[in-house]
């Protein structure tokens, strides 16, 4: 996989989380329920592991990715928001920075715990494991 497709594929992970996450959230914010609850049940329903294994076999992940984000930013989209105050966009502005902050903290967190698990996993194996390439995470 080259490091391009790697990008995308990333990028399109996280623009799909952010998409239902904002979407989940607004949805609850302006207190309508059925809102909510519907993609939720469309979320168990898209991203359970059958439907995405079998979008990546016959398309590969990065369209996987693509048509999951597009599905859910057109869900996200057609809800009717031209009536909505400056309170609202204001509201749904902050709601997609909180957002985007959060993954990116969620992220940067996740790679400086590599370190560490790297640490506990090297302490546990025995000496001829140690500069074995490629790595193994977990000892024998």
């Amino acid at each position: 996989m080259g490091f391009l497709t790697w990008l995308g594929t990333a990028l399109l992970g996280y623009g799909t989380v952010a998409f239902w996450l904002v979407m989940l959230l607004d949805s609850r914010r302006r207190r309508s329920k059925p809102a909510w609850i519907l993609p939720a049940w469309r979320g168990y329903l898209m991203f359970g592991l059958v439907p995405l294994t079998i979008l990546a076999v016959w398309l590969g992940w990065v369209a996987a990715f693509l048509a999951l984000a597009l599905w859910t930013g057109g869900y996200f989209w057609n809800i009717p928001r031209r009536f909505d105050g400056w309170r609202e966009r204001k509201a749904r502005r902050e709601l997609w920075r909180q957002v985007v902050l959060h993954e990116i903290l969620l992220t940067g967190a996740l790679v400086f715990l590599l370190p560490f698990a790297w640490l506990v996993s090297t302490s546990l194996k025995p000496d001829e494991q140690i500069f074995v390439f490629p790595p193994q995470w977990l000892p024998r």
